[in-house]
């Protein structure tokens, strides 16, 4: 289990507890709302306590070094094709710089590619 995990719930529940507290303050009137809200802090809180103490009980997991396959071209045409269809209603400047990184994109996972050819 990851110890960050308790963690970011507890902060979750401290935004929430926040909100609770404000909504307390601006309507104090509304005492459902209020209750909701209080009520999620304190289960948000809660599930941050019991993960905290599944993640000191759990044996510690091995340290890996997580090695990504990352590829920018990808992005890039991935990019390329938003800016593109988005065209339609932004106007024509944005297909040229679309189908700019359309090419620049397909450019570089065709160098990627011979790259990647050439390793043994």
């Amino acid at each position: 289990m990851k110890s960050a995990a308790g963690t970011a719930v507890a902060v979750w529940s401290g935004f929430v507890g926040a909100l609770a507290l404000l909504l307390a303050i601006w309507v104090p009137g509304d005492e459902l709302a209020n209750l909701l809200l209080w009520g999620a802090a304190l289960a948000a809180a809660t599930l941050a306590a019991v993960l905290a103490i599944l993640a000191r009980r759990a044996p510690a997991e091995p340290k890996l070094l997580a090695v990504p396959d990352l590829s920018l071209a990808a992005v890039l045409i991935a990019l390329g094709l938003i800016a593109m269809l988005v065209a339609g209603a932004a106007g024509l400047w944005l297909l040229y710089i679309g189908a700019g990184l359309l090419a620049f994109g397909a450019a570089n996972l065709v160098r990627e590619l011979r790259a990647a050819r050439r390793r043994p």
